[in-house]
């Protein structure tokens, strides 16, 4: 899967966590920026789960905050 698509299957992903559209960018925070809380957020790992059908530990996304890191996450996850 090229990143320009993990890209826009991220932010339909989001978008619905959202329940709304919003111009975001790699460097767009999810908590900072967007505001998401901490269940929101769950949501969102569960969904992105499901989409491209992987498996996330806690202590693996941790530290991920923003939509790029996001996307390098789940590219690295798919091509294991």
């Amino acid at each position: 899967m090229e990143r320009s698509e993990i890209e826009k299957k991220l932010k339909e992903i989001l978008f619905n966590t959202l329940e709304e559209e919003a111009e975001v960018s790699d460097d767009t925070d999810l908590i900072k920026d967007l505001a998401l809380n901490s269940i929101s957020l769950l949501y969102m790992a569960l969904d992105i789960e499901s989409a491209f059908g992987i498996k996330m530990e806690n202590a693996e996304i941790a530290g991920i905050s923003t939509i790029g890191q996001w996307i390098s996450y789940i590219e690295g996850k798919i091509k294991d």
